[in-house]
């Protein structure tokens, strides 16, 4: 069995960028940074700002902590389009403590200042459930000028002490996918039939008018250990992620360490189901 640590992003980002003409705002999230995009332009051949992030834990009250594993266009920076910060957030991960964070960029020049602002949040609860992420430029189901994510069933489904991963034989199902839960839903219930056991369970789930919830894959399930306490409900145990290991292990995700590791499909886990929304 291999044993890894795996850090997924989802932020919540409240971007506010003072300057005369600032457009083309992206933030792209990857497994551990945070990329930044914007064009900024002047009416003043050559003028220069002074660009730099900030980062609240009172939701936006006040913007007092300062990453500093920030590299490429920060601090003085001249007018110009594609400019881009990277932003090295596993190294800083520990300095993160908190239930949410609000991220600010922040250009500054001499001239009359202009704002625009936008907030993402999670842990609303939204279509059967709550919102565990929403998707950026870069996510796999990011679609430019709309709104996705994953929604996460409002509790982890009670069996006591859990549910198998398997219908009580051992079967390698093709469900090996890391980021897409619902193909490994629909490969493991096509392969192991009806049964009382994780995938079938959330793949049968009707709840709030909705029908389409499936078990979360290794990547998926990351995203709720992040954001579990804004989410709520979890237990500090082993949870399933759809995405198998080989025909008598799968994938699981500690709820109380954050450590990701295979078990054998017949050991008994707690589950949650989510939607793509």
């Amino acid at each position: 069995m291999h044993r890894i640590l795996l850090l997924h992003i989802c932020f919540l980002f409240s971007l506010t960028l003072h300057a005369q003409h600032v457009a083309n705002i992206k933030v792209i999230q990857e497994v551990d940074k945070v990329i930044i995009t914007y064009d900024i332009t002047s009416d003043k051949a050559g003028q220069t700002f002074n660009i730099k992030v900030e980062c609240s834990s009172d939701n936006g009250k006040t913007f007092s902590i300062l990453p500093e594993n920030l590299t490429g266009d920060v601090k003085e920076v001249r007018a110009g389009s594609a400019k881009r910060i990277e932003w090295d957030v596993l190294s800083e991960r520990e300095e993160l403590t908190g239930d949410h964070f609000v991220f600010q960029l922040v250009a500054t020049d001499s001239d009359k200042q202009k704002s625009i602002e936008f907030d993402i949040k999670i842990g609303d609860t939204y279509q059967g459930g709550k919102i565990a992420c929403i998707f950026q430029p870069g996510n796999s189901g990011y679609i430019a000028g709309e709104t996705h994510g994953i929604i996460v069933a409002p509790k982890s489904i009670p069996f006591g002490e859990g549910i198998m991963w398997c219908n009580r034989r051992y079967t390698k199902t093709g469900a090996t996918d890391s980021g897409t839960g619902n193909v490994n839903t629909d490969k493991i219930v096509k392969t192991q039939g009806n049964g009382n056991y994780a995938a079938y369970l959330c793949f049968n789930l009707r709840f709030k008018g909705f029908k389409d919830w499936y078990l979360p894959s290794r990547e998926e399930l990351g995203i709720l250990f992040l954001n579990r306490k804004l989410i709520g409900d979890f237990i500090r145990s082993d949870y399933w992620s759809s995405t198998e290991e080989n025909a008598e292990s799968a994938w699981y995700q500690d709820f109380y360490d954050g450590k990701v590791n295979s078990k054998d499909k017949e050991e008994t886990l707690m589950i949650r189901a989510i939607r793509k929304f």
